[in-house]
């Protein structure tokens, strides 16, 4: 692998480059035999220079004498049983939660499409609503269109009156 040359640096010779090598392995022989002396004078320290003496062991508690009960009792479970009943309990509990999510996603998307839907009409109801005020418009235009022909004297009656009103 070529290294890139540094400012001021000598090219990396063979000769150079085993006299690298050379210097790296005296330092880390140098570096552990700094190890070993360290852990040595570590040793010496620890050491004390009294004799030891030996310790005396705790005395061990005697077992206090139980009397057995004579009630009847239930068995206790072992923890294997025990450990299988919470499984059991935990993955009940995790079908549970899934179905719940199950439900609660369709509803979200059967909600989700209610609402474009809605948008949608929304929409057109918008169009429906531009296209009458446009007819609006157009109708009180031709109204007063018509009433400037006729010299403002006769006007357009929007609704006929019936034979039987009158």
């Amino acid at each position: 692998m070529k290294q890139a040359r540094r400012r001021g640096a000598k090219a990396r010779t063979p000769k150079r480059r085993a006299r690298a090598k050379k210097a790296a392995r005296a330092r880390t022989a140098k570096q552990a035999v700094e190890k070993r002396r360290a852990a040595k004078s570590r040793a010496a320290k620890s050491r004390s220079t009294k004799p030891r003496v030996a310790r005396k062991k705790p005395a061990r508690a005697k077992p206090a004498t139980r009397v057995p009960r004579q009630t009847t009792r239930v068995p206790r479970q072992t923890t294997r049983a025990v450990g299988a009943e919470v499984v059991a309990s935990l993955e009940r509990d995790v079908r549970r939660l899934r179905s719940a999510r199950r439900q609660l996603e369709r509803r979200l998307t059967a909600a989700v499409q209610e609402i474009g839907t809605i948008r949608q009409f929304e929409i057109r109801a918008q169009v429906l609503e531009s296209e009458l005020a446009k007819r609006d418009a157009e109708i009180d235009r031709l109204r007063t269109e018509r009433e400037e022909q006729l010299g403002g004297t006769a006007s357009i009656v929007s609704t006929p009156v019936s034979p039987q009103a009158s």
